[in-house]
Protein backbone atom coordinates (compact mmCIF):
# COMPACT_ATOMS: atom_id res chain seq x y z
CA UNK A 1 0.00 0.00 0.00
CA UNK A 2 2.67 2.74 0.95
CA UNK A 3 4.66 1.69 -2.28
CA UNK A 4 1.86 2.39 -4.34
CA UNK A 5 1.52 5.58 -2.45
CA UNK A 6 4.58 6.64 -3.86
CA UNK A 7 4.29 5.41 -7.28
CA UNK A 8 1.02 7.64 -7.37
CA UNK A 9 2.49 10.77 -6.05
CA UNK A 10 5.80 10.18 -8.64
CA UNK A 11 3.43 10.17 -11.28
CA UNK A 12 1.59 12.98 -10.28
CA UNK A 13 4.72 15.21 -9.89
CA UNK A 14 5.98 13.71 -13.26
CA UNK A 15 3.02 15.28 -14.60
CA UNK A 16 2.64 18.02 -13.27
CA UNK A 17 6.28 19.03 -14.62
CA UNK A 18 5.10 17.87 -17.86
CA UNK A 19 2.22 19.84 -17.98
CA UNK A 20 4.71 23.12 -17.06
CA UNK A 21 7.33 22.49 -19.34
CA UNK A 22 5.68 21.51 -22.55
CA UNK A 23 4.36 24.46 -23.81
CA UNK A 24 7.55 26.15 -22.47
CA UNK A 25 9.80 23.68 -24.70
CA UNK A 26 7.50 24.00 -27.81
CA UNK A 27 7.52 28.28 -27.81
CA UNK A 28 11.20 27.92 -27.53
CA UNK A 29 11.23 25.25 -30.19
CA UNK A 30 9.27 27.06 -32.44
CA UNK A 31 9.52 30.34 -32.40
CA UNK A 32 8.97 31.73 -35.45
CA UNK A 33 5.06 31.18 -35.28
CA UNK A 34 4.75 33.49 -32.73
CA UNK A 35 6.07 36.22 -34.72
CA UNK A 36 4.35 35.00 -37.42
CA UNK A 37 0.94 35.31 -35.52
CA UNK A 38 1.62 38.79 -34.97
CA UNK A 39 0.39 41.65 -37.60
CA UNK A 40 2.86 43.85 -39.03
CA UNK A 41 1.80 47.53 -37.50
CA UNK A 42 0.69 49.74 -40.56
CA UNK A 43 2.35 53.75 -40.77
CA UNK A 44 0.28 56.32 -39.65
CA UNK A 45 -0.39 57.68 -42.85
CA UNK A 46 -1.25 53.94 -44.27
CA UNK A 47 -3.48 53.07 -41.34
CA UNK A 48 -5.01 56.83 -41.84
CA UNK A 49 -6.10 55.88 -45.70
CA UNK A 50 -6.80 52.31 -44.35
CA UNK A 51 -9.52 54.23 -41.86
CA UNK A 52 -10.26 56.32 -44.23
CA UNK A 53 -11.87 54.26 -46.81
CA UNK A 54 -13.44 52.20 -44.48
CA UNK A 55 -15.47 55.25 -43.01
CA UNK A 56 -15.78 56.29 -46.41
CA UNK A 57 -17.41 53.02 -47.55
CA UNK A 58 -19.55 52.32 -44.02
CA UNK A 59 -20.52 55.52 -42.72
CA UNK A 60 -22.94 58.42 -44.52
CA UNK A 61 -21.34 62.04 -45.45
CA UNK A 62 -23.87 63.31 -43.82
CA UNK A 63 -23.02 62.18 -40.12
CA UNK A 64 -19.76 63.50 -39.16
CA UNK A 65 -20.02 63.28 -35.76
CA UNK A 66 -20.37 59.39 -36.57
CA UNK A 67 -17.95 59.06 -39.05
CA UNK A 68 -15.00 61.11 -36.13
CA UNK A 69 -16.19 58.68 -33.94
CA UNK A 70 -15.49 55.41 -36.13
CA UNK A 71 -12.67 57.02 -37.98
CA UNK A 72 -10.77 57.64 -34.12
CA UNK A 73 -11.91 53.79 -33.53
CA UNK A 74 -10.63 52.35 -36.49
CA UNK A 75 -7.26 53.85 -36.04
CA UNK A 76 -7.18 52.84 -32.08
CA UNK A 77 -7.49 49.18 -33.90
CA UNK A 78 -4.82 50.15 -35.54
CA UNK A 79 -2.48 51.52 -32.24
CA UNK A 80 -2.54 55.39 -32.97
CA UNK A 81 -4.20 57.53 -30.97
CA UNK A 82 -6.05 60.85 -32.75
CA UNK A 83 -4.88 64.20 -31.01
CA UNK A 84 -7.60 67.07 -30.05
CA UNK A 85 -7.32 69.95 -31.70
CA UNK A 86 -6.57 73.14 -29.83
Amino acid sequence: MYANLITTSAVRTMALRLAVTLPFALSLAFPGTAAAQQAKKLSYNQAFEKCRAEVNRTVPADQPAVRGTVGSGCMRSHGYRLKKKM
